[in-house]
């Protein structure tokens, strides 16, 4: 992030202008992104979000609005609330909170649950008073709630321009002193609306969060726009009071890092410092405020992990939730042990060595997760599952519809998948179980 000015910044500020005029001619000109309309998901439930306003809206610079805070919004909504999720783009770069009026429409509107609004950067660029910003943001607000009555709208704080590149100094000192003024006018604006909040990207703003001009966003900081009205949602109910309850989750987890023992039987293999480690360090995650039930295979590790992260909660222990079944080669140096598994995975209908076959093992873990999942001691919340790599893909193979492939195996141990219990909808493949730390 770029060092703040000193004190004495202002008195370069007559070379702001002439820096503006600058950049305007010099800076490389994109295309908004196409894809202003899509859909996602499957679930019953149908939800519309619109993205409405400036660039930031438009996709600026990005092919496609998959990309985008519309479309990736519309993803993390569909996932959340097993919702099928329609997108939709009413916006222009350049576009100022004035100019915003006129994309205000019934037809762009209509139905709409969710509203991601952008506004006010090309206010304070093109020297807007403070007075003229206010009276026309409210309008736009007001507009936007009123065409929307079933809506959550929520507004793109005013980002900090003295940190963007593409800004030298003293012109991004200017905007950023103008910024923080807009964006507490707006701020002030939406605070009095019941249904409008605000958001703002509050991580650092490295490089990869910005497109090729160094002042647009890239698809990772559209992404962290998502994730911030997500968590917006979240914290506040809002997306509880309007949607219900999100789809619950079933997290089926791997076992981290294990002591290894050739003299010991595999299944009796606990974890190591390390895993172990890992595994303690879940046991406060907020994901497990909604877990009702934890269950285990009856291997230590998996035990250990599944007891190192259940609190208070019991353990239930599910034998078919084991590895798949390789002790008729028994302990394999971990070269041959790739080798063969390989091949376990390539001939999933043939038994590779004496280990029961892929086919045979992946009908046994799906079975044991409906039963899990049918079972009253699961409860009627969230599931977390915990178990084995192989059998891990298995199961995602199965609840993505894909062939039997070690193209989706776990990247290492101690990883997570995630899947809707109602819809057996695969929310996330794999990620490092820190991934559900906050």
């Amino acid at each position: 992030m770029t060092t703040r000015p000193g004190r004495l910044w202002w008195l370069a500020l007559p070379l702001a202008p002439a820096q503006g005029l600058w950049l305007k001619r010099t800076m490389r000109r994109y295309a908004d992104a196409d894809g202003r309309a899509g859909q996602v998901g499957s679930g019953s439930r149908r939800l519309t979000v619109v993205a409405l306003g400036d660039s930031v809206a438009a996709g600026y610079s990005l092919a496609h609005h998959r990309d985008s805070v519309a479309g990736q919004l519309a993803e993390r909504v569909a996932a959340a609330y097993d919702a099928t999720v329609e997108w939709r783009v009413a916006a222009k770069s350049g576009t100022t909170a004035g100019e915003a009026l006129a994309l205000v429409s019934a037809s762009v509107l209509r139905g709409a649950d969710l509203v991601f609004l952008s506004v006010g950067v090309n206010d304070l660029k093109n020297l807007h008073s403070a007075g003229r910003f206010r009276r026309e943001f409210a309008a736009l607000l007001d507009a936007v709630l009123a065409a929307a009555p079933g809506a959550q709208v929520c507004w793109l704080g005013i980002p900090p321009l003295d940190h963007f590149p593409a800004f030298p100094r003293p012109l991004a000192d200017v905007l950023g002193w103008r910024g923080r003024r807009f964006d507490a006018i707006a701020a002030e604006a939406v605070g009095r609306r019941e249904r409008a909040f605000r958001i703002q990207s509050d991580g650092p703003l490295g490089p990869e969060m910005f497109g090729p001009d160094g002042f647009h966003p890239s698809a990772t900081l559209h992404a962290a726009f998502a994730d911030a009205v997500m968590d917006a949602l979240a914290e506040d109910g809002r997306g509880r009071a309007l949607w219900g309850r999100p789809g619950r989750t079933v997290w089926f987890l791997t076992h981290p890092q294990v002591a290894v023992d050739p003299e010991v039987d595999v299944r009796a293999w606990g974890l190591n410092p390390v895993g172990r480690a890992r595994a303690e360090a879940l046991a406060d995650a907020p994901f497990l405020d909604a877990v009702t039930g934890v269950w285990s295979s009856t291997e230590t590790k998996a035990v250990d992990t599944a007891e190192a992260l259940s609190g208070i909660r019991p353990v239930w222990r599910r034998e078919r939730l084991g590895e798949n079944d390789h002790s008729a080669t028994g302990f394999m140096p971990p070269e041959e042990f790739e080798r063969v598994a390989d091949a376990f995975f390539a001939q999933p209908e043939a038994s590779v060595r004496g280990w029961a076959t892929a086919a045979d093992e992946q009908r046994r873990i799906v079975a044991a997760v409906e039963e899990i999942l049918a079972a009253p001691e699961t409860g009627d919340g969230d599931v977390v599952i915990v178990a084995h790599g192989a059998v891990g893909t298995l199961l995602l193979c199965h609840l993505l519809g894909r062939p039997i492939t070690r193209d989706l195996d776990q990247p290492g141990q101690g990883h997570v998948f995630a899947f809707d219990r109602d819809t057996r909808a695969v929310r996330h493949t794999w990620r490092p179980l820190e991934s559900l730390l906050p």
